[in-house]
């Protein structure tokens, strides 16, 4: 017998060449004892009933008519699912995914399971996995989550007719009319667990179950989807909590839709009603979601609560919320982008984690008074640059303009207590912090001890309380920052004191050097002119070579640089082109009598 030769049970011969096979007439279990790619071939061996897959088989790449007529397949290999008729490839851990790649021939009267209890829970079926099969007669089809677009392609499925412009494996869509005006999808009696197909080109389409469009990821979408739901749907939560997903769970997608509405009697039915592309509680007390393409918003008085997610990816450029609205959910307005303007009403007390994340554009609002609270990352990632806080507001989240590029802020009297590090190495806008009431502990809520994740910690902020002013690291040497923190407490609770200094406490030598020169020519402080005096020869190549011109001017102006330093910092401005900062150096340099020379700008 040849090397590549194997003897079935049955006595039969079947040949392996390389990844192929060829199988005698007659034999009717076929031992599989290698990887198998014959996906492209024409031999069809009609005999064979059982395959017998050994130990070490991990691929099997064939059509359903290779083996048209199998029955039973029998593994060893981890790779496989046993004692099933179908092939069936596990990925054989805890979470199992199983993909069905060949249901072979069926006859039109037979059923094929895609869920066997304790046997497979088919997750994913293969492209052309259905080819050549005659049945129509799917059984626990719910478990399928993702579908090749070819699963069941060359089948009885796709050679069915199109009805309300839909083709269906059981809860399967297989195949969109993308000719029909309008599609009808045939979820009244159970969702539609998988859409296999795109929507391109199709303007409308009906859905009749809530759960439909949340159940996969629709790659294409239509411009308009209507929901037409008689009855309420047989749901734990409430038509309102319900229908929120569905407009949410899209446009997470990346894909929007520009118009979702519901028909009249799914309003009556769910007591909702739908007003220029808003969807409200019957007695209009609660704004459910928005359409994706409103752009100015004036919500009606009279509604008390905004949903979660609401107006989220919403095209939104302007919104006035009124007086009567008292809550405002989650993400509300998450990642409006073009949201430009925004009035908040007196009665709200609370403005929620990520109310206003992501909205790029909004560069400025006023908090009313009547919000108490600012909750984690309401405003993170936005393009606040300016935030009104009037009197009234107590609490700021450590995250709440985390991201943002507010430069300045003032804090109100009100505000007592910052959760974590409110101002920390994250927020990296802020650059001058003003104080109504001094707030015990404000280092802690600014600076962070050690290194920031970001890289970046070489950043202070300038605090005004009352008179009197600091200068803070957002990253602190951790061995002082207590000490620090002490310090600052008792230079603002004690009126004796008339500044001081925190240069020394900065996490790394260009923020140590930056405050020094801010300390020493705001309060004169001989510490850090000596400091200062010390790093002078480097410090000044630093300051030529970067883009601070500003604070490089302030440092040539205390006039502590000796003329050593002046004349290397005269040619580094020569060569950085620096033409301002070479005029401040020529000044000080002639104060000095050291060089005489005719200097034009």
């Amino acid at each position: 017998m040849k090397n590549n030769e194997v003897v079935t049970s049955q006595g039969g011969l079947v040949t392996f060449y390389g990844n192929e096979i060829d199988v005698k007439p007659g034999v009717k279990t076929v031992k599989i004892i290698k990887n198998l790619m014959m996906y492209d071939t024409n031999k069809c061996f009609p005999d064979v009933v059982e395959l017998n897959i050994v130990k070490n088989v991990n691929t099997i790449e064939i059509p359903n008519s290779l083996f048209p007529n199998v029955k039973n397949v029998i593994s060893k290999s981890p790779y496989f699912v046993s004692n099933v008729p179908y092939l069936i490839h596990s990925n054989g851990t805890f979470f199992r995914h199983d993909i069905l790649l060949n249901t072979f021939f069926h006859k039109a009267d037979e059923v094929i399971h895609l869920a066997e209890p304790k046997k497979f829970c088919i997750a994913e079926i293969a492209d052309y996995a259905f080819a050549e099969c005659e049945s129509m007669h799917l059984e626990g089809e719910g478990s399928v989550m993702k579908c090749g677009k070819l699963g069941f392609a060359k089948s009885a499925f796709e050679k069915q007719p199109f009805i309300n412009g839909v083709k269906t494996a059981g809860s399967i869509i297989i195949e969109i009319d993308n000719s029909a005006s309008v599609i009808d999808l045939p979820d009244k009696e159970h969702v539609m667990t998988t859409i296999t197909t795109e929507f391109t080109g199709n303007e409308h389409v009906i859905t009749h179950n809530i759960d439909t469009f949340l159940m996969h990821n629709v790659e294409s979408l239509p411009k308009w989807i209507t929901l037409d739901i008689k009855e309420k749907p047989v749901k734990q939560n409430s038509f309102m909590y319900g229908i929120e997903p569905i407009i949410h769970r899209i446009r997470d997608n990346g894909n929007h839709i520009s118009i979702f509405d519901i028909t009249p009697e799914t309003a009556k039915a769910n007591n909702v009603i739908c007003e220029n592309g808003i969807v409200y509680s019957e007695d209009r007390k609660i704004l459910i979601f928005s359409q994706i393409q409103q752009k100015d918003v004036v919500i009606p008085d009279g509604v008390e609560k905004i949903c979660s997610r609401a107006f989220k990816g919403c095209l939104l450029e302007s919104v006035v919320i009124p007086d009567s609205v008292k809550i405002i959910g989650n993400e509300a307005f998450y990642a409006c982008e073009n949201l430009k303007n925004v009035v908040l009403g007196k009665g709200l007390e609370t403005i929620r984690e990520c109310t206003f994340m992501w909205c790029k554009n909004l560069t400025k609002i006023t908090i009313p008074g009547q919000v108490k609270r600012i909750e984690n990352d309401a405003f993170f990632g936005s393009g606040l640059v300016s935030i009104s806080l009037n009197e009234g507001i107590e609490e700021m989240g450590d995250t709440s303009i985390c991201g943002a590029d507010v430069q300045e802020l003032t804090l109100p009297s009100t505000i007592t207590y910052f959760d974590g590090l409110m101002l920390s190495r994250d927020v990296i806008g802020v650059l001058r912090l003003t104080l109504k009431k001094y707030i015990i502990n404000i280092a802690k809520a600014i600076t962070s001890p050690g290194e920031p994740w970001n890289g970046s910690c070489d950043n202070w902020v300038e605090v005004i309380c009352e008179g009197k002013k600091v200068y803070i690291p957002k990253c602190s040497d951790p061995t002082f920052a207590d000490k620090m923190n002490d310090s600052i407490n008792m230079f603002f609770q004690k009126n004796e004191m008339r500044y001081i200094t925190c240069f020394e406490y900065a996490y790394t030598k260009e923020c140590k050097e930056n405050m020094a020169i801010l300390e020493y020519a705001e309060f004169g402080d001989e510490k850090a002119k000596e400091y200062l005096k010390k790093q002078a020869s480097k410090l000044v190549e630093r300051l030529i070579s970067g883009e601070d011109e500003e604070l490089a001017v302030k440092f040539f102006k205390l006039h502590i640089a000796s003329k050593y330093t002046l004349k290397k910092a005269l040619r580094l401005a020569d060569e950085y082109k620096k033409t301002t900062l070479k005029s401040y150096i020529l000044e000080e340099l002639e104060e000095s009598n050291t060089v005489k020379q005719n200097f034009y700008i």
